[in-house]
């Protein structure tokens, strides 16, 4: 409560402010906008001092009076680059090497798609979760409350009647009853109590 009302009064007086001096995301993307090979820089000589640059800026950086954009709270979004009517005036560079926003977007794309592919690939990371199995449930910690009563007999491995009389049911409620909806037809029944009973 106290963060929310802070980040209102800050609102209120200054552009963006959590997101500038709250946001944790905000101060580790500065970071990196700090270490960053690549800048956004103005060449002066083609610059018309139209000012949309700046305007255009969602984190209100002075990008028409800046040569180099070094700034921690730029968050590379192009929008400068991208708006600018006149070809040459802002540059993404390494260096002495440029770079145009296409193409800066779509290293981003590849690279993050890539990791993700590279992941999967090898088996580090899945899209999915893998499928549970007949008794592939030891431990009734592991239940969730999305998990339908005949889902709970068949990880578990507990034939329904047996379910049904641990856990003190009725025999008219639905197998296809969710964990968390038993509580509709069963006044105290919780999903917690349900862990620690079956796990008896």
């Amino acid at each position: 409560m106290v963060i929310l009302i802070i980040t209102v009064i800050g609102s209120i007086l200054y552009d963006r402010f959590f997101c500038k001096y709250l946001c944790p995301m905000g101060a580790f993307l500065g970071i990196i906008s700090k270490i960053s090979p690549y800048k956004i820089k103005r060449n002066e000589d083609q610059c018309i001092n139209c000012g949309i640059c700046s305007k255009k800026c969602p984190v209100n950086i002075d990008v028409a009076n800046t040569k180099e954009i070094t700034s921690a709270e730029c968050i590379n979004c192009q929008t400068c680059t991208l708006s600018c009517p006149k070809e040459g005036a802002l540059e993404i560079k390494q260096g002495k090497r440029g770079f145009t926003p296409l193409a800066l977007i779509l290293s981003v794309v590849i690279i993050y798609f890539g990791g993700v592919f590279a992941s999967y690939t090898m088996g580090v990371y899945e899209v999915l979760p893998q499928p549970i199995e007949v008794g592939g449930i030891t431990d009734a910690e592991e239940l969730k409350g999305y998990m339908t009563l005949e889902e709970v007999s068949k990880y578990m491995n507990i034939p329904m009647d047996e379910l049904y009389t641990k856990l003190n049911l009725a025999k008219n409620i639905h197998g296809n009853t969710k964990l968390k909806e038993v509580k509709n037809y069963v006044e105290d029944f919780e999903v917690s109590n349900a862990r620690e009973i079956l796990n008896k």
